[in-house]
C-alpha cells in the first residue's frame, strides 16, 4: 500500500522507479496487490481511512490481504528493507519461500531478453533479404524457420516463468477450521 502525500509527494519515486536496479522490487511485487491511495485517505470520511489512524501514518506498508502482518515502511526505506519486508510476508503467506523463485524468474527473464534480441536480429535480416532479394528469395525459408524456433523458445520461457511463479498459498486458520 502506498499513500500519496501533499507535503512530500514523489519521495517514493526512487524506491519504486523502473530500471534494472529495481527488478527485484517488481519480481517480488508480482505476488502482491499493489495499491496507491490518494492523500485524502487521511480524511475521516475516506473509505480506507481506518488503515491510517496512527499519529504519524506511514506512506508505505506491506500487509496480508486481510490487513494482518502490517509492516510499516517509510520513504527513507532502502530497497533492501522493502525487499526484506516483502520476502518475510511472502514466507508467512506461501508454502514456498520466494528467494529461489525470484532468482529462477530473473534467470528466465534474462534468457527471454536474449531470445528477444535474437528475434529482432532475425527480423532485421529478414527485412534486409526482402529488400535486396525480394519475397521469393531462398534465404527467407531458413530465416522464417529460425524465427519460429525463437518464438517457440520464448513461449517455453514464458511458460517456465508462470510455473516458477506458483508459490501456493498456505491455508488460513479460518479456512482450515471449516
Amino acid at each position: 500500500m502506498l499513500r500519496e502525500c501533499k507535503v512530500c509527494n514523489g519521495t517514493d519515486d526512487a524506491l519504486l522507479k523502473g530500471g534494472i536496479e529495481n527488478e527485484q522490487t517488481f519480481l517480488l511485487a508480482s505476488w502482491y496487490h499493489c495499491v496507491k491511495l490518494p492523500a485524502d485517505v487521511l480524511e475521516k470520511d475516506h473509505p480506507f481511512h481506518s488503515l491510517f489512524t496512527q499519529k504519524q501514518p506511514e506512506h508505505l506498508f506491506v500487509s496480508s490481504i486481510d490487513g494482518s502482518n502490517h509492516d510499516p515502511l517509510e520513504s527513507q526505506t532502502s530497497r533492501t528493507e522493502l525487499w526484506d519486508s516483502m520476502r518475510k510476508l511472502l514466507a508467512k503467506e506461501y508454502k514456498k519461500k520466494p528467494d529461489s523463485c525470484v532468482k529462477k524468474i530473473a534467470r528466465l527473464l534474462d534468457k527471454m531478453d536474449a531470445a528477444d534480441a535474437e528475434f529482432n536480429k532475425l527480423c532485421e535480416r529478414r527485412d534486409d533479404i526482402l529488400e535486396k532479394d525480394g519475397p521469393k528469395s531462398k534465404k527467407l525459408k531458413k530465416i522464417y524457420a529460425e524465427l519460429e524456433d525463437v518464438k517457440a523458445e520464448r513461449d517455453k520461457l514464458r511458460h517456465e516463468v508462470v510455473k516458477a511463479s506458483e508459490l501456493e498459498l498456505k491455508e488460513r486458520e479460518a479456512e482450515a477450521a471449516r
